[in-house]
């Protein structure tokens, strides 16, 4: 037998990848509160459409979403400010008023920053690089921070 070529790995790769994602805590239902609210939600994602499709179907969550952005589908990655301004476009809103929560400090929150959108680091317990001169909006440890993110700033 011959051994694999690197074409059939990466396919094996692009299709198995996907079903072993698991949801973080509480996913579903911070989803299901920030879309109660009348919220547009968006993802805004690096990597190819089979993987990130894949993952985005596993997690059972695109019902939740207005837009799906998708790096290789758009041509840029993110930190590049198109990606972003890409999925404002779908979602039909102004930088100023967008949330962007990620857990990549230079990819996800300087990237978000420099387009004018107010980043939220989800630190998934990793320590801040301060040599970093843009620092996050909020910060967040778990998911479901983003309910009371969310309900402090529409009570003020």
């Amino acid at each position: 037998m011959n051994p694999p070529t690197a074409d059939e790995y990466l396919s094996f790769f692009r299709e198995q990848i996907p079903l072993c994602i698991q949801p973080m805590d509480q996913l579903h239902s911070v989803l299901r509160y920030l879309k109660s609210k009348g919220l547009k939600l968006g993802i805004i994602t690096n990597g190819t459409v089979q993987v990130q499709e894949g993952k985005i179907h596993q997690l059972g969550i695109s019902g939740y979403f207005d837009s799906i952005v998708i790096s290789e589908e758009t041509g840029v990655k993110k930190p590049d400010p198109r990606i972003y301004i890409k999925a404002l476009e779908q979602l039909k809103v102004i930088a100023a008023e967008a949330w962007y929560v990620g857990d990549h400090p230079h990819n996800d929150i300087v990237g978000a920053t420099e387009c004018g959108i107010k980043a939220i680091w989800y630190t998934r317990d990793g320590e801040w690089d301060e040599s970093i001169e843009v620092k996050p909006y909020r910060t967040i440890h778990k998911l479901e921070e983003l309910i009371h993110i969310y309900a402090e700033h529409h009570e003020s």
